[in-house]
């Protein structure tokens, strides 16, 4: 089925690749951490046509209850290399947090944004991750893209068509291998001090690093103006801070950010999705949409 290089499990379970910590059995698994390897592996299921997802951290992610029926790709492939005095290309395995070291470490601002936020450089292009109005794309000059016919493509900006939590990856199916960013030289003492009051603002309202969640479930609002209005504003005002089902709870300190207790399943996650949609829709008519991920 696969060549021997690769080193494919079968039947592991995917929750062990997830940050929320929830779901059932991959068919078959490959944990990667050479681009070539990556692209090889990628057009081999094409070829014999097996369904395949490349995943990052899984912070943003969750299987469902029965597995994944293809081929999991789990992407380390963390190299990095200056192509300029204030610009860089990453993998697309690279933790965010690395690079944001890195930037803080050389005294370039324009990633202070991303503190504390989790996942992979790939992950954050796919999601347009982002954080107090600041978002990856900004910081992104261009990126190396394996497409689903197998080939690979050197892309400027404007092809992953960045919008609130969303890029054409979503569409295309494309997979991010590397990725160039341009930073801007600063004084590195305000660069620390905008990294720390970020850190402190995220502590104080998300859960801390050991529990198990997928960070915000739904995506914001818009008002009338194109101005955001948070999600957990109407989860909040429907009780939903009070909410469990299963082993699923809705974090104490932040109304859009749901919990796994210990023993929750997929089946627990869709119901509490479903319940508070629901509600927010009976109150408001406003249909909210999901941000996280659902594989299976």
């Amino acid at each position: 089925m696969f060549p021997d290089k690769y080193n494919v499990q079968e039947f592991v379970p995917t929750c062990a690749y997830t940050k929320i910590n929830i779901g059932g059995p991959g068919r078959y698994l490959a944990e990667i951490d050479q681009t070539e390897d990556l692209i090889a592996l990628v057009r081999h299921c094409i070829r014999e046509k097996i369904r395949y997802v490349v995943l990052g951290h899984g912070s943003n992610v969750f299987f469902s209850d029965k597995g994944f029926p293809g081929l999991v790709i789990v992407n380390f492939c963390t190299g990095m290399k200056l192509t300029g005095k204030t610009s860089v290309r990453c993998e697309s395995g690279m933790a965010l947090s690395a690079l944001n070291r890195w930037c803080v470490e050389n005294s370039l601002t324009g990633f202070e944004f991303s503190s504390g936020i989790p996942g992979t450089i790939g992950g954050a292009i796919f999601g347009n991750a982002g954080a107090y109005g600041k978002n990856i794309g900004q910081c992104l000059m261009g990126a190396v893209v394996l497409m689903p016919d197998g080939s690979v493509l050197s892309v400027e900006r404007d092809f992953f068509e960045f919008a609130y939590r969303d890029s054409s990856l979503k569409r295309n199916r494309g997979i991010v291998l590397s990725a160039d960013f341009a930073f801007e030289k600063g004084a590195r003492e305000k660069i620390v001090h905008k990294v720390k009051d970020i850190l402190a603002m995220r502590a104080a309202k998300l859960p801390p690093e050991h529990i198990a969640t997928a960070g915000s479930y739904f995506k914001n609002l818009k008002d009338e103006a194109g101005q955001p209005i948070p999600a957990a504003k109407y989860l909040e005002s429907v009780g939903s801070k009070e909410t469990v089902i299963g082993g699923m709870r809705v974090f104490e300190g932040h109304a859009n950010i749901f919990v796994n207790s210990g023993s929750a399943t997929a089946d627990d996650l869709l119901k509490l999705e479903r319940l508070l949609k629901k509600r927010v829709q009976e109150k408001y008519r406003l249909l909210l949409e999901r941000e996280v991920m659902y594989l299976f």
